[in-house]
């Protein structure tokens, strides 16, 4: 347990830097490119996904998983990665050009695209050095160049944004980040772990695509139904519609840093447990008990306050984001606890369920959002993502514990404290809105008012957690 908390810790430190971070430069984004060009740069990022994952079709997870069970090869795992990762490289960009030629984008949207979809192949060379360090259980090492990168992203963009340039200068800033993460990742990889070594054996590769494809093709199922709809939207709506739209779901990437965090923490760790279902399955729960401490208060804050929220961030002309960030917080929800179950498959080798899902999901999304966006536009796409996330949630959920025949929750009594302190909030939260106190009072008392809860219901003991940082503390500094 020492070293899982350990890797939460570096994991943690990393995930809420970047995504603090990209939090911060959604709302500027907005105001300065205004929602034209916003849209063309959610359509731009929104590909950048999906060619990051046809150059990467699961590798970083399959290298993390077996340098875990075997640091010895790590050499060996990642310069064999390294190569199959180049031939996807070409893949992928030859499936863009295609899709280019295909779609009907203006010049300056394709310019946009190109720019950020450069910044994406360097993001997937990065991830393969994050594996190992994975693996190996160095998470430090991956912290220290996720921050940097987004740090120097978000600073150059706000930079060339307050300039005055547009998106196509805009995206330049991610590109710069990515070519100085990457540098550093490897920089620190080949100083401190492995020795250069790029080693292709065509067996070997065969073996460890047929491994991480399922991998490869759960994430992009999972980017396909997430995403997907921004394209149909785009096809079937206007770029105003994706701005609201993406602003709304945007906001919510901040529900990612927990799950993202769990998912990095946890696999090595329920990988060593994956031959006593016990031990896996209390493990399991732990992480699920830390999630719902997180996802139960989010649903009500997010319904009672999206329209300050919405419009503090993004300003005047924002308010078509309020109905969709509301939709959207289910699917947030739904969406934490299904990112939290692909450790838990993969540690069994069961990964391929997982796209069986999934590919339930993504033809389900796909048929709603042709039904609903004609209609509703984005709020039919929102409410497409909901359908989808919980349809996975189910699927994934029932299937594991049949499976695994054990308990993957907490224990009730947990959930039964949380619910009681979770009320407890809403009624401060409500209470203080109708007093008329100013929302940063509000906001703040939220959180304070929680915490309190939890300490009086027995859900959460801050004082032992102190007292353990604070040992920990004095031990790493005498």
């Amino acid at each position: 347990m020492k070293q899982l908390y350990k890797n939460i810790g570096f994991a943690g430190i990393s995930q809420f830097f970047y995504t603090a971070l990209a939090f911060i430069l959604v709302p500027f984004a907005f105001r300065y490119l205004g929602t034209e060009d916003f849209g063309i740069y959610t359509v731009a990022t929104t590909i950048g996904f999906f060619i990051s994952l046809l150059a990467d079709l699961g590798l970083t997870t399959i290298i993390t998983r077996e340098i875990s069970k075997k640091p010895g090869l790590a050499s060996r795992l990642f310069g064999l990665a390294l190569a199959i990762k180049f031939v996807l490289s070409l893949f992928s960009l030859a499936v863009l050009w295609l899709y280019l030629m295909w779609a009907d984008y203006s010049a300056y949207a394709q310019q946009t695209i190109l720019l950020f979809s450069i910044a994406a192949f360097m993001g997937t060379f990065s991830q393969s050095a994050f594996a190992v360090f994975r693996g190996l259980e160095k998470m430090q090492y991956e912290a220290m160049a996720v921050s940097l990168d987004k740090f120097l992203s978000v600073a150059l963009g706000i930079a060339l944004l307050v300039a005055g340039f547009d998106v196509r200068v805009f995206v330049i800033s991610f590109v710069v980040a990515g070519l100085v993460k990457t540098g550093l990742s490897y920089s620190v990889l080949y100083r401190n772990m492995l020795s250069f070594r790029v080693d292709f054996d065509r067996r070997r590769a065969v073996i460890m695509l047929r491994v991480s494809l399922y991998f490869g093709l759960s994430i992009f199922l999972a980017v396909c139904y997430n995403y997907l709809d921004i394209l149909m939207l785009q096809s079937m709506a206007t770029l105003e519609h994706i701005s609201f739209y993406s602003a709304s779901y945007r906001l919510l990437t901040l529900t990612t840093i927990i799950p993202t965090v769990l998912v990095t923490a946890f696999l090595p760790q329920l990988t060593i447990r994956k031959k006593s279902y016990p031990d896996l399955a209390e493990l399991f729960s732990h992480g699920v008990g830390y999630l719902l401490i997180f996802i139960l208060p989010m649903i009500p804050l997010i319904l009672l306050l999206a329209e300050p929220i919405i419009g503090i961030l993004y300003g005047a002309g924002s308010e078509g984001s309020i109905p969709a960030l509301r939709i959207l917080v289910f699917a947030a929800a739904a969406q934490m606890i299904n990112t939290f179950f692909v450790p838990l498959y993969a540690a069994i080798n069961k990964q391929q369920k997982i796209v069986h899902f999934q590919i339930v999901g993504l033809i389900l999304n796909i048929v709603m959002n042709l039904i609903l966006i004609p209609q509703w536009s984005y709020l039919g796409a929102a409410t497409a993502t909901v359908a989808t996330e919980w349809t996975i949630l189910i699927l994934i959920s029932v299937w594991a514990f049949k499976h695994i025949h054990r308990q993957l929750l907490p224990a009730w009594d947990l959930v039964w404290r949380l619910a009681i302190s979770t009320a407890g909030m809403v009624f401060v939260v409500f209470i203080t809105q109708m007093l008329g106190f100013d929302f940063i009072i509000v906001i703040s008392l939220a959180p304070l008012s929680y915490g309190l809860l939890l300490q009086l219901s027995g859900a959460m003991n801050w004082m032992l957690l102190f007292q353990y940082l604070e040992k920990k503390w004095r031990a790493k500094t005498t």
